[in-house]
C-alpha cells in the first residue's frame, strides 16, 4: 500500500490524514468493471453471430420452399424448420422478426 501521511497540528487540535495512493492510480473496482464490459461485448458478439447464422439458414429454407425443392413430407419438415428458426430468432431479438413481418 502506497500512502502519504499528513499530520496537521493546531493549537487546540491535531489531524492525521492518510492518503492511499494505490487507489488513486488504479482502483480494483475498475478491473471488475473492465472484465464485465469485455464479457458483455463478447456476449453481444455471440448473440449477433447466432442471429445472423439463424437468419441466413432461415432464408435458405424459404428459397427451398419457393423453388419447390421439397415435396410432400419433406416440405412439411422444411416448413416446420422455418417456423423453428423464426422462433429462435424472435427469442434472441425480443420478437423483432415477427413484428417486422407483421408490418410488411
Amino acid at each position: 500500500m502506497l500512502g502519504v501521511l499528513f499530520i496537521l497540528i493546531f493549537p487546540l487540535c491535531s489531524f492525521i490524514i492518510l492518503w492511499d495512493l494505490g487507489e488513486l492510480i488504479w482502483n480494483d473496482d475498475q478491473t471488475n468493471i473492465d472484465v464485465r464490459s469485455k464479457l458483455m461485448v463478447q456476449l453481444r458478439d455471440d448473440i449477433l453471430t447466432d442471429v445472423t447464422t439463424l437468419y441466413f439458414e432461415r432464408r435458405r429454407m424459404q428459397l427451398d420452399i419457393v423453388s419447390g425443392k421439397h415435396k410432400g413430407k419433406a416440405q412439411h419438415v422444411t416448413m416446420l424448420r422455418l417456423q423453428e428458426l423464426t422462433a429462435r430468432i424472435d427469442a434472441l431479438t425480443g420478437g423483432c422478426l415477427s413484428r417486422r413481418k407483421e408490418e410488411l
